[in-house]
């Protein structure tokens, strides 16, 4: 069915294999010199080995030439896929499968665009209405109103998501879709280990006796900039940074007054305010400072916590204590009102300043601070505490998080419905974004905040998506949304937000949820529509259509496996190495240090268990921490340090060895293979007789997109090439 051939021609997704072959030899027993080939190179035809290709797909294949690295001087291996022949029907499943794939990656473009141009300027003043003074009309409350839980114009209504939802889940059960999902992701696995096997030493820079060679350059990973993706504040210090930080306090600052409670007077002449010192905390307890140890905290993660989401949510309380928590682990607008109004969240900020001071000179996160929706102050306290406590910083981007806890807020009160918690999260974004000056502490807040996650637990029962589901103003059981309606009103509300803010010039927002962690693996459809990344995402092994669709989505995912072998997953079953090898958008991070890591240094823990277990390279490495760059949130001029001027392209003109220590060759790779893959896609789509279809959407730039691009910023190719060339040589 599959025709393999080996060439010098420089073919789409072809695997580098030197131009003499090497190792070649042996495995395919086929000689490779130039020499013992008869090719033509023009547009229309091409025989390689002796044999002639069809002509309409030579012509393709010559069209989709514009996508090969030509400054790098490789042999590749094509893998073509089976030829179309005269008379092919266009209802076969093949055909039909890769034409619903091209649907469904179309219909992902109605919900996100195309990332903007990095450092371009925002807007001017917003199309929407604005009065002298610089604050917005209510226009957004209006909207609000009139929608029942999205602020400002939505680009999809809620009957519109449930039908592409539904669509989608539908497509990605089809048998059709299925059997092509799985062969493309086994050959992408296969390019790959092909490539890996003949090409390894040509990556690390040296011969086969392990002699430098003219490709040698520095792929230390301890020099490489690694971001960690996803990682929860309150759990984001190490075990031993929480026990010595309560300690010292609890030693040297035992009078600090941390509670001030109201107790009965003696005389009975009603009840008076009494100041608590951590000392005395600590006395209630009882435990003195000097006995305390990781063991007796019990804060890391055991075997009771195994697929038990309600044992692994108590070890955020130290020694099993709320009161421990709340001084701790907490920023002012978490803490519970009347008994930790005195601290405010001032020992919590100490310690994530002793986390930042621990971190790495080459390591970055993301940590998420929570906000949950339960009153309309909650972003006035926390960014009071942000700027009060000095937690801006240029090793951390924030995320929020949105526990979905709406049956929680409902039964105790604080909401009357779904739309009340929506309310809570987005109005005063809308406020703070209108008139800035109003809203000094959120404004600074949110140059330091790059998205929005969506948290909990992804297991267990929910309500299906159905096209009569009510609107948040109508949601007013105490029963739980599903996951998928949470998604699209975040999605829907960081969308008209990030409109709103893009025409004023303001940054924008992300929105990367807990996904596929566990549960239903649908949750991972609702966020291939609507979400620009996810956490997690393991449960794609059990969706291969999904998972091939996050492939040519390019979605970026990133993957726990120390967090998920403590919960869910098991280590030996993790798809992280396949998800690897097959080129999906991947990067490894911590999520919660305090309960899954034994050292100071938990991302390096990440990374060296994830090398030592699955055999990954130090080449691996850097890749891996170069997609962690290009997933985060950094300000594009932190970006700019740390992977070169032109990162945010695909090609390996976007790729700088000195900074990101990942050879052009694995970047050359990655980048021809995506787009063989797509091209196959079209090729299956072409039949006899018939006119081209519509081409499958790309998610990487092609060639003529990226010169494209840097002709409107003031570069080309070819400058960048020569800047390339001369940093190698120094």
């Amino acid at each position: 069915v599959f025709r393999l051939s080996l060439s010098d021609a420089r073919e789409v997704g072809a695997v580098g294999f030197g131009r003499h072959g090497g190792g070649i030899r042996g495995l395919f027993r086929a000689k490779t010199h130039r020499d013992e080939h008869r090719v033509l190179r023009s547009a229309g035809e091409r025989v390689a080995l002796g044999k002639w290709v069809s002509t309409p797909i030579a012509k393709a294949q010559a069209r989709n030439m514009q996508n090969i690295e030509d400054y790098i001087d490789i042999g590749r291996i094509s893998i073509n896929g089976p030829r179309i022949r005269q008379g092919d029907s266009p209802d076969r499943p093949l055909t039909v499968a890769a034409e619903m794939l091209r649907g469904l990656l179309l219909k992902r473009r109605e919900y996100i665009s195309p990332p903007d141009v990095p450092g371009a300027e925002g807007g001017g003043a917003s199309p929407l209405e604005r009065s002298p003074d610089g604050t917005s009309a209510a226009f957004w409350k209006d909207a609000f109103r009139e929608s029942g839980g999205v602020f400002g114009p939505s680009p999809k209504s809620l009957r519109d998501f449930v039908a592409d939802y539904q669509a989608l889940c539908d497509a990605v059960v089809d048998r059709r879709v299925v059997a092509l999902s799985r062969r493309r992701l086994k050959m992408l696995q296969y390019k790959y280990d092909i490539h890996s096997s003949l090409r390894r030493l040509d990556e690390t820079g040296v011969d086969a006796v392990g002699r430098d060679t003219d490709l040698q350059d520095n792929r230390d990973f301890y020099q490489a900039v690694v971001v960690d993706t996803h990682v929860h504040m309150a759990a984001g210090m190490t075990a031993r940074d929480l026990l010595e930080f309560i300690q010292g306090k609890a030693t040297y600052q035992s009078d600090d007054i941390v509670q001030v409670e109201g107790v009965r007077r003696k005389d009975g002449g009603g009840a008076v305010q009494k100041a608590v010192t951590l000392g005395d905390v600590m006395s209630r307890i009882g435990v003195k400072p000097a006995e305390l140890t990781v063991g007796n905290l019990g804060v890391q993660a055991d075997a009771t916590v195994f697929e038990r989401f309600d044992n692994f949510n108590s070890k955020y309380s130290p020694l099993g204590k709320n009161d421990l928590r709340n001084l701790f682990l907490k920023t002012r607008a978490e803490q519970v009102a009347g008994n930790a109004d005195v601290l405010e969240g001032r020992y919590f900020a100490e310690l994530i300043k002793k986390t930042f001071r621990r971190m790495a000179k080459n390591h970055y996160a993301e940590y998420r601070l929570s906000i949950y929706g339960k009153s309309h102050d909650e972003w006035d306290k926390l960014a009071a505490w942000h700027s009060t406590h000095g937690m801006s910083t240029d090793k951390n981007q924030w995320l929020i998080q949105v526990p979905r806890i709406y049956p929680v807020l409902k039964r105790s009160g604080k909401v009357a419905s779904f739309a009340d918690m929506l309310d809570n999260i987005f109005a005063p974004l809308w406020e703070a974004s209108a008139a800035p000056g109003r809203h000094p502490h959120i404004d600074h807040f949110l140059r330091y905040t790059s998205g929005f996650d969506s948290v909990d637990s992804e297991d267990g029962a929910e309500a299906a998506m159905a096209a009569a589901m009510p609107v948040p103003a109508e949601w007013t059981s105490d029963e739980n949304p599903p996951y998928a309606y949470w998604t699209y009103y975040m999605w829907a509300n960081i969308a008209a937000l990030n409109a709103y803010r893009r025409e004023r010039g303001q940054s924008t927002f992300s929105f990367r949820p807990h996904c596929g962690e566990c549960g239903n693996p649908r949750h991972l459809a609702a966020a291939f529509l609507t979400a620009d990344g996810v956490s997690h995402g393991i449960q794609l092994r059990l969706a291969p259509p999904l998972q091939y669709l996050y492939y040519l989505a390019q979605i970026p995912i990133a993957v726990s496996p120390l967090s998920n072998n403590s919960l869910f997953l098991g280590l030996e079953k993790s798809p992280f190495p396949q998800f690897f090898k097959q080129g999906l958008n991947v990067s490894l991070s911590t999520d919660d240090p305090l309960f899954f890591h034994q050292t100071q240094e938990p991302l390096i823990e990440e990374y060296s268990v994830a090398s030592k277990l699955w055999r990954l390279s130090s080449t691996d490495l850097c890749e891996i921490a170069r997609n962690s760059v290009r997933q985060s949130g950094f300000p594009h001029r932190q970006k700019v340090k740390w992977g070169g001027a032109c990162y945010y392209l695909d090609s390996s003109i976007s790729n700088v060895e000195a900074k990101t220590h990942v050879p052009d060759l694995r970047v050359a790779y990655r980048f021809e293979v995506y787009h063989d893959e797509v091209f196959y896609l079209n090729r299956v789509r072409t039949l006899e007789g018939h006119p081209p279809p519509p081409p499958c959407p790309r998610y990487m730039r092609t060639m003529a997109e990226e010169d494209a691009l840097l002709e409107q910023m003031g570069r080309s190719r070819g400058s960048e090439l020569t800047g390339k060339r001369v940093r190698a040589k120094l």
